[in-house]
């Protein structure tokens, strides 16, 4: 569920998660505001599928990873651009 396939859409994968979570840090949030942002836009028609608070997590664990989000010293997530 990490990458999308022939069977897997870019929805349901973590790697479509980190698009839409790095497209929702335009301001520092933290996690819970961050998914209180992305609820909205989860609920959607362009969005199908539901995620869990997990998998918004390993989405920030991706997206750390590849240096493009970080998090500054009162545990917010940022982008960095």
């Amino acid at each position: 569920m990490l990458l999308p396939d022939k069977h897997i859409r870019l929805s349901e994968s973590i790697l479509g998660l980190a698009g839409l979570v790095y497209d929702s840090l335009t301001v520092p949030k933290s996690l819970d505001g961050l998914i209180d942002s992305l609820e909205s836009r989860l609920a959607s028609d362009q969005w199908p599928v539901a995620h869990s608070t997990q998998a918004v997590t390993l989405s920030l664990c991706f997206l750390h990873s590849v240096n493009l989000v970080d998090v500054n010293s009162r545990g917010d997530f940022f982008r960095c651009d």
